[in-house]
């Protein structure tokens, strides 16, 4: 159990600047990340603006790697003088080291809250007699269901959808409603994205501008319509989060389209399932660099399509479902099956587009041979043995034809999708050995090269290492 460093700070607007001093901190606060926090809040009156309904959380990185985790108390005071304006408020940072927040599941809403919970951040305005670093406590890896379930129903799928696109094409985004508080949408927002891409979410949960540092997502309680009016003309989208948002599915982007679709349907458990697996609490944030958030995109749409055609990753595939898939749709299991490591695992997927496209369609010019060997190879997946020799006829004569690389990528394909299926099977130990058998037997038949194609044995006497005994 890791603990974190503590910094508090002493913000003073007077002769209409504000200063910031450090008040204390626990000693293994760094001077650099000391004068940067100090810098965030030092300006003219008019550059700062810092709102606190009924409190403020921030969260944005530091320059020594690690994560500060703010609370603006709101209990503010002001004073009236003759040398004008006084106002003085308190702020506690929480300087949180990247494995520390990956322990916590890269959620700084969800660690926030706990340690609330636990009275371990007061939100008062006293400074405390001593400060020690903060022990983080366990956090259960899992995404609030009771929380999305709210919001859908308050909001809409949409409007989260709406929020969640504005992150992809915008800086930073202002939002706001009256129905919920902006943490709880903060906190939705995290467990809408991967791990890998939490502590790209930077964030103020109300109104605070300052020109020393930015935000991706800021909420607001009550602006002035200047303001508002000011944001939007620096090209700053400003979304009001209402029920019955207006949009549709083909004005989102792949993972705000999937993300809708998701909370549409509520499968939630899918979502805890393959969001926070075992392996990942044995992880170190070396191992768990950041995604660009462009291969975001190709997740969104191979997520999209197979929630679209039911293709779910936790979805049995068995002889029964033959009639109700498509190749295609094979093809969504076998993509996901292969970018759900991302999401917790220690290495970064490189994500490959998932064409919309038949393979006949893809290729043209071979568009009547490759239709009529994925109709084939649909029933040979799910286990119809009859049709082995007319996927031989087909393949055979093609691959004397097709370009080397063109032939890969319908290798690649046809390979994929038998292992999503092969990983899938289900039923009795007997069951599993047979289907798999034939699986292994067109896995192997395919990666033969093109000159052994042609003059391939029987797929049912394939044989490995040249023993007899030794059969796929």
């Amino acid at each position: 159990m890791l603990s974190v460093e503590q910094v508090f700070l002493r913000v003073r607007l007077q002769n209409s600047n504000w200063t910031a001093q450090v008040s204390a901190a626990t000693n293994a606060v760094s001077r650099v990340d000391q004068d940067e926090l100090k810098d965030w809040f030092t300006g003219s009156e008019q550059d700062l603006t810092i709102r606190c309904d009924p409190f403020n959380l921030f969260f944005h990185p530091l320059p020594s790697g690690h994560y500060a985790l703010g609370v603006i108390d709101p209990a503010q005071q002001k004073v009236f003088s003759l040398w004008g304006k006084s106002q003085t408020f308190n702020v506690r940072v929480l300087l949180v080291s990247p494995q520390c927040l990956l322990e916590q599941g890269n959620h700084p809403v969800t660690l926030f809250e706990t340690l609330r919970r636990q009275n371990q951040i007061p939100l008062d305005s006293q400074l405390p007699q001593t400060l020690p670093p903060l022990v983080l406590p366990d956090s259960p890896l899992q995404i609030n269901a009771s929380l999305l379930d709210t919001l859908v129903n308050r909001l809409g799928a949409m409007a989260l959808a709406q929020l969640i696109q504005s992150l992809f094409a915008a800086e930073c985004t202002l939002f706001a409603s009256k129905s919920v508080s902006a943490l709880s949408v903060l906190s939705a927002l995290f467990d809408l994205l991967p791990i890998r891409y939490r502590p790209e979410l930077t964030f103020s949960s109300d109104f605070f501008l300052s020109p020393k540092n930015s935000f991706r997502l800021t909420g607001f309680s009550k602006l002035p319509h200047r303001t508002i009016r000011l944001m939007k003309q620096w090209g700053v989208p400003v979304i009001s989060l209402e029920h019955g948002n207006k949009g549709s599915l083909e004005t989102l982007d792949p993972w705000s389209r999937f993300i809708y679709q998701l909370l549409q349907s509520r499968n939630f458990d899918f979502w805890n399932r393959h969001w926070n697996t075992e392996s990942f609490t044995s992880l170190t944030s070396a191992e768990l660099q950041p995604i660009i958030w462009d291969n975001l995109h190709e997740v969104g749409v191979v997520l999209s399509k197979a929630m679209a055609s039911g293709a779910l990753p936790d979805k049995s595939l068995s002889a029964t479902d033959l009639p109700s898939h498509s190749l295609e749709e094979l093809r969504c299991v076998a993509a996901v099956e292969q970018i759900l490591p991302m999401f917790s695992g220690p290495k970064p997927s490189a994500v490959k587009s998932l064409h919309d496209q038949r393979l006949g369609e893809r290729f043209p010019q071979f568009q009547e041979e490759l239709s009529e060997l994925e109709a084939y190879l649909v029933r040979g997946i799910f286990g119809d043995a009859s049709v082995v020799p007319h996927i031989k006829r087909i393949w055979s004569p093609l691959t004397m034809q097709l370009e080397s690389e063109t032939m890969a990528t319908i290798q690649e394909t046809i390979i994929a999708t038998i292992h999503a299926v092969l990983t899938s099977l289900e039923g009795s130990a007997e069951l599993r050995l047979q289907r798999g058998t034939q699986l292994l037997e067109l896995m192997v038949f395919f990666l033969q090269e093109p000159s052994r194609s042609a003059t391939s044995p029987s797929l049912r006497h394939s044989r490995i290492g040249g023993h007899p005994d030794v059969r796929f």
